[in-house]
């Protein structure tokens, strides 16, 4: 019984130290590649731009339909 107990609290331990304890990790980051060339955006950046460039096409549809 002993040994049973110390394999499951080793089994528990290696979860732990790898990040797969069951709980939510939303801070862990998993895009990060330290090898890869280019400038680094972070993605929440990327969405920012992304929604600015779709506002400022629909202000230019608008626009163009009142003034053509």
């Amino acid at each position: 019984m002993e040994r049973q107990v110390a394999a499951a609290k080793a089994r528990k331990r290696d979860l732990a130290k790898e990040g797969r304890s069951g709980g939510f990790q939303g801070t862990k980051k998993i895009h990060e590649m330290s090898d890869a060339e280019g400038i680094v955006v972070e993605p929440i950046f990327v969405l920012i731009f992304s929604l600015g460039f779709i506002f400022s096409i629909f202000i230019l549809h608008i626009l163009g339909r009142i003034f053509h």
